[in-house]
């Protein structure tokens, strides 16, 4: 999966959500110079395609350091632009959880909790992601 683009064919199967998560498998990587130089991102065409076929989504959280590629700077601008936007596009802009471990597999999750560590100034901050199981 390095240094490759989600494109909206890999999300036609997503079910009704709050929070997608995508999982590349990439944080495996995570302790080498690959996770921060080659990482995958999102294309905007999938971030398009999500902000007008799945309005309701809230969140979209990513085992990579970004969804932004690091090999495809401008692709990775324009995808945080869509998905960032307040205006243009139903629903509401969607919130980046970026850097998340999901190598889990522990059944179905019924809540996330997201909890930031608020920064005067920052546009964005690490934040704790808890989440509770069935």
């Amino acid at each position: 999966m390095e240094d490759t683009i989600v494109k909206p064919e890999e999300l036609k199967g997503i079910l009704d959500c709050d929070l997608l998560m995508i999982r590349t498998g990439f944080f495996k990587f995570r302790q080498s110079d690959i996770y921060r130089l080659n990482n995958p991102g999102i294309s905007s065409l999938s971030a398009e395609w999500l902000r007008r076929k799945h309005p309701h989504i809230k969140a979209i959280g990513i085992d990579s350091i970004s969804v932004s590629s690091f090999q495809h700077r401008e692709e990775g601008r324009r995808t945080h632009q869509i998905l960032l936007a307040e205006q243009g596009y139903p629903g509401c802009p969607m919130l980046l959880i970026e850097d998340m471990d999901l190598s889990f597999n522990n059944g179905k999750l019924l809540k996330v909790y997201v909890v930031p560590l608020m920064l005067e100034g920052v546009d964005s901050m690490p934040c704790s992601v808890i989440g509770e199981y069935e």
